[in-house]
């Protein structure tokens, strides 16, 4: 039973001690190459390995990212996304290109279910997740890329700036409100990234938000979440 289940975990990519010893040695030309492996282990060993040299290289920041898109291994796609994490400015301006690329379970309209929890919903989009955890100096680039990126993709974006603000306390300000009010101005008729940012403003525990929280609920399709989020917004004041 132990030696399948080890095995299961091998075919996911994942690696242990004795793997790590075996590459740490090999030259970096080996291990560059070796992120584009058949074998999933020798992709998350060598993503690990390369780390510190990912989050500084542009070159290196695309190649793992073409790779997640096409990665279907949970263990290589859990290592990639540690090792963005630490990244900085320079990885999430590419990182942000990506946005919709990874995987095919975003939402294209608005859903009718309203997440229970009281923690920011993680964001189903995979590289919006992982911008979202990403130190809280990338958020000016989040915010930069919100007049650039295209509607389908806007909403991914709202999605990472709501989650850092979220895990972030200290961008919960009435400035940073006003970047979701203000997207909320320039789609009046976009009932998906309205809806994505009645979620986000739940990050954002005050009265201006309730108010315009408040002016959504005429809308249907916009109620549930608006209520859900004022009722959020109002335990945290």
């Amino acid at each position: 039973m132990y030696k399948s289940s080890e095995e299961a975990f091998r075919k996911r990519g994942k690696f242990d001690e004795s793997d790590y010893k075996k590459y740490v040695g090999e030259s970096f030309f080996t291990l560059v190459n070796m992120i584009n492996d058949d074998n999933p282990v020798k992709r998350s060993v060598a993503i690990n390995i390369l780390s510190d040299d990912i989050i500084t290289d542009e070159s290196l920041i695309r190649l793992v990212l073409d790779r997640i898109i096409i990665e279907k291994c949970l263990y290589v796609r859990l290592e990639i996304s540690r090792t963005l994490e630490k990244a900085g400015r320079n990885a999430a301006d590419i990182m942000i290109e990506y946005l919709g690329m990874v995987g095919d379970n975003r939402y294209e309209e608005i859903s009718g279910e309203v997440s229970k929890k009281k923690s920011y919903p993680l964001p189903r989009d995979l590289i919006a997740r992982m911008l979202g955890n990403m130190d809280k100096e990338v958020f000016p680039s989040l915010v930069d890329a919100i007049d650039k990126v295209d509607k389908n993709i806007l909403s991914e974006l709202i999605d990472a700036i709501g989650f850092m603000v979220y895990k972030n306390k200290e961008l919960s300000t009435v400035e940073n409100l006003q970047i979701i009010n203000d997207i909320i101005k320039d789609n009046v008729y976009n009932e998906l990234i309205l809806w994505k940012c009645a979620l986000a403003l739940m990050s954002f525990p005050f009265e201006e938000s309730i108010f315009i929280l408040n002016e959504m609920l005429d809308n249907k399709k916009l109620e549930a979440q608006a209520k859900r989020s004022i009722s959020l917004i109002k335990e945290k004041m």
